[in-house]
């Protein structure tokens, strides 16, 4: 499973609405500036533990997650 683009804009928004940096979310759970600027870009598919660990760093219900996996077998059609 993946997560999609939309997951690292929501972390970012929520980060920002705590008043945090990148920086101190990293301190915080344990990881590089670098890697949660590239979760919040979209540019990296996070382990389950992290992830889990941002939910719970920045007070996110888990439940909340569901809307940004998907399966790797999922293929998406654009209609013109």
């Amino acid at each position: 499973m993946r997560i999609n683009g939309e997951f690292g804009r929501k972390i970012r928004d929520y980060r920002e609405e705590r008043n945090l940096t990148r920086e101190e979310l990293a301190e915080l759970c344990d990881l590089t500036d670098k890697c949660i600027t590239k979760i919040e870009l979209g540019r990296s598919d996070p382990k389950l533990s992290t992830v889990l660990k941002l939910c719970r760093i920045l007070n996110l219900d888990t439940g909340f997650l569901s809307q940004f996996y998907f399966e790797e077998s999922e293929t998406v059609s654009i209609r013109k």
